[in-house]
């Protein structure tokens, strides 16, 4: 059987299935990983952390929901 789906949470899903394998995001994982349903494979294996930019522009107010979102990305934990 082949399956084809290109969204977490279905792959979450079909992991909870017991369909097969899948490489997800820490984030979408969480829960499942810290209620023991799930457990991480191949921990060291995992591919280096990808580095998140910010582009804003230049001499323009930013409305407040931006300015919260940059400051709850800022304060994500650092993983390496």
């Amino acid at each position: 059987m082949q399956l084809c789906i290109n969204d977490g949470e279905g792959l979450v899903e079909a992991l909870k299935l017991g369909i097969g394998l899948c490489r997800l995001s820490d984030m979408i994982m969480q829960a499942e990983l810290a209620s023991g349903k799930r457990v991480e494979l191949l921990s060291s294996s995992r591919p280096e952390p990808m580095p998140i930019h910010i582009v804003c522009p230049f001499g323009r107010l930013l409305p407040q929901r931006v300015l919260v979102a940059i400051d709850a990305l800022a304060e994500l934990p650092q993983r390496g």
